[in-house]
């Protein structure tokens, strides 16, 4: 179980000292202080493990303010912001703050669907270029892994949500939410975890991916998408 509180930047120096003195949560196994939080994992007794990261409202503000891109951090707390259940705001702060965040999401993603698709489309040419045309199969083989990372990205964005964490991206929990769970699953499977496949083959599931999600109706407004063929195809 995951829970967050959020503080002043005065309350946060005092952070650290105050998690040590914590009693009653449980085993105290680990405490560190991170980039942007202090994170504590306990084992209480009778619940689940239970990591509490302490944030500085400051911090929410810069990830608000930030303009909408690609970086993993940014994407995986903009998809926290969307989903928090708030259980306690003594000052309002933190539903005014998921509320910006929620008002916000749709001209974000229109923002980085274009960008995630020209990421893919880089990718999916090296596919091509360096692994079919030139013979460097396993550059083909990384690339190949690589664009189906933007891909799965895309398909996020294609039903309006921020990706999730890249460690919860491709799980059941999530990935069933989305229309074309099945085919991403099989082409995944095919590139990372199948013997024998060779680079013509992995490129043709790449293809198979991204032809069903052009033909999806949201995709419609993505920038330099092929219109009759794949122009990446050498």
């Amino acid at each position: 179980m995951d829970l967050y509180a959020f503080c002043g930047s005065d309350l946060y120096t005092r952070i650290p000292r105050l998690l040590d003195s914590v009693r009653g949560a449980g085993d105290c196994r680990v405490t560190r202080e991170r980039s942007k939080f202090v994170e504590s994992h306990y084992l209480p007794a009778s619940l689940p493990e239970i990591d509490l990261k302490v944030m500085r409202w400051a911090t929410v503000d810069a990830i608000l303010a930030a303009p909408p891109n690609l970086d993993e951090l940014y994407l995986e707390k903009m998809h926290s912001l969307h989903h928090y259940q708030v259980m306690i705001d003594e000052s309002g702060d933190g539903l005014s703050r998921v509320d910006r965040a929620v008002r916000r999401r749709s001209e974000d993603l229109a923002t980085l669907l274009p960008h995630a698709f020209e990421s893919y489309v880089k990718h999916a040419w090296g596919v091509a270029k360096q692994g079919l045309l030139r013979g460097e199969s396993l550059i083909g083989s990384q690339l190949a892994r690589r664009a189906l990372d933007y891909l799965v990205l895309i398909e996020y964005m294609l039903n309006d949500a921020y990706p999730p964490p890249f460690k919860w991206r491709m799980h059941d929990s999530e990935l069933t939410k989305l229309p074309r769970a099945d085919l991403i699953r099989s082409v995944a499977t095919a590139l990372e975890f199948t013997d024998g496949v060779t680079l013509p083959e992995r490129a043709e599931r790449l293809r198979d991916l991204e032809g069903a999600m052009l033909a999806d109706a949201s995709a419609s407004g993505i920038l330099g998408r092929p219109t009759d063929s794949w122009w990446w195809k050498p």
